[in-house]
């Protein structure tokens, strides 16, 4: 039988860790059946039947953000869609720790649990070694036993067996390193003082050798300030104490202010086409957006308009990797024109 749209995680409950594998089947089944957000994987259904046991989850076709960063998928990420798929994941976190029916604790967060759809949004996977968060309010923890993966656990959580939502605010700051350098959390094959990342990136940013660290895949011109409060971010997600680390709801807002000044301080893109004026920040600017384009312009579901207060950044690409413009009858049509640098303007 061919399943089309689905994934499957099958495991066979046989030999030493029968036991351990069951707990774990149960534990990802009972919490993908508790979650629905758009950047987590959602649970199509499951099969339980003597020593077979099956998760059928919705299919993300792109991979995983891992096989991208080590260039296997033969598409090299851009920084503004590093960034966005960072905002993805904390969402998810955050829909996790604050507004699931109960709080869940991922305790596997890393970028081959994170796959990526064909517009480049990240889906969080795997919820094998995932915990419901306590149910006493009184209580900030859980006690469990240490789970996970290596470069990922947080020190704390190691150190006293206790688990907390900041326990995954911490893989998020090691996440955001790799994100931004492209290296696993730990790297073998590197020598010894640049193997564990997270202490090279350190060094690096003490050395204010920003630009150094960053993946060399990105073939772009990036912002300094940018670049540093992005790995300032990773920092204080990273912090080894957990009372150091701000909460993922926290994180999430704190890169959606990145992303807004990442895309004022934008490039200017051209294009072949009609000049229209645009009001853009106090000043009197212009852009490009197309032949024939009387009032409107469409990118993806961003509105341009050419009235009112708002502002226009550079894109190395157009969302979707094409441009719209909204026709006489109102109906949103494909503008023939080629454009090397187009725009992405939000109101």
């Amino acid at each position: 039988m061919e399943l089309r749209g689905v994934s499957d995680k099958r495991s066979n409950y046989r030999g030493e860790f029968f036991e351990t594998l069951r707990t774990e089947f149960s534990s990802e089944v009972e919490l993908l059946a508790k979650i629905d957000h758009r950047n987590l994987v959602k649970l199509l259904g499951y099969l339980d039947k003597g020593n077979e046991r099956l998760i059928i989850t919705e299919y993300v076709p792109n991979g995983t953000l891992r096989e991208h960063l080590d260039g296997m998928r033969n598409k090299i990420l851009d920084f503004n869609q590093r960034l966005e798929i960072s905002i993805d994941v904390a969402h998810a976190l955050t829909y996790l720790h604050l507004y699931a029916e109960k709080q869940i604790i991922h305790r596997d967060v890393k970028s081959s649990n994170i796959f990526l759809t064909e517009s480049m949004r990240a889906k969080v996977a795997d919820f094998g070694f995932a915990r419901l968060g306590s149910i006493d309010s009184d209580k900030t923890h859980i006690s469990t036993k240490v789970k996970g993966t290596v470069g990922y656990l947080d020190p704390e959580y190691m150190r006293t067996y206790q688990l907390t939502p900041k326990s995954d605010v911490y893989s998020f700051g090691i996440l955001l390193t790799e994100i931004l350098t492209g290296r696993r959390p730990v790297e073998l094959k590197k020598p010894p003082e640049e193997r564990v990342t997270l202490r090279w990136v350190f060094k690096k940013f003490d050395e204010g050798n920003v630009r150094d660290m960053v993946d060399p895949l990105m073939q772009e011109v990036l912002d300094e300030e940018i670049l540093m409060k992005m790995f300032e971010l990773a920092f204080q997600c990273a912090a080894p104490t957990r009372n150091d680390r701000p909460d993922m709801k926290a994180v999430g807002e704190q890169l959606w202010v990145i992303r807004m000044d990442y895309l004022r301080r934008g490039r200017r893109g051209s294009c072949i086409g009609t000049e229209l004026d645009f009001h853009l920040d106090s000043r009197t600017s212009r852009v490009w957006p197309g032949p024939g384009v009387t009032s409107l312009l469409w990118m993806g579901n961003v509105r341009i308009s050419s009235q009112g207060s708002f502002f226009v950044v550079g894109r190395s690409r157009a969302l979707g990797g094409q441009l719209y413009q909204v026709n006489g009858r109102g109906t949103r049509v494909l503008v023939p024109s080629r454009c090397e640098e187009p725009w992405m303007t939000r109101l």
